[in-house]
């Protein structure tokens, strides 16, 4: 994993978002950018509070999705926050 395991990561606060269904809406205002999340993204994407570190959040997707492989697991977050990241929807604590 690219990313320390301890980080904490937060949503970025001009980001707007909204469950919908199984998953979670993004909005980016000042872009104009919508994404939709999937309901593995979803689950992740609420689990982003400023409190949960990476660590505590795979732990919670080994937890509630036994059927899919740990290391799986680990690479989808790594590249899922590393995404979030870089496209500024999150800040790391």
């Amino acid at each position: 994993m690219t990313q320390n395991l301890q980080k904490i990561p937060i949503h970025h606060p001009n980001i707007v978002w909204q469950e919908v269904d199984d998953g979670v809406v993004i909005v980016t205002p000042t872009a104009g950018k919508v994404r939709a999340l999937n309901q593995i993204g979803a689950d992740i994407w609420r689990m982003i509070d400023g409190h949960l570190s990476l660590s505590d959040i795979l732990q919670h997707l080994n937890n509630n999705h036994p059927s899919i492989p740990a290391q799986q697991l680990e690479r989808d977050l790594d590249t899922f926050v590393t995404d979030l990241s870089n496209r500024q929807l999150i800040l790391w604590q």
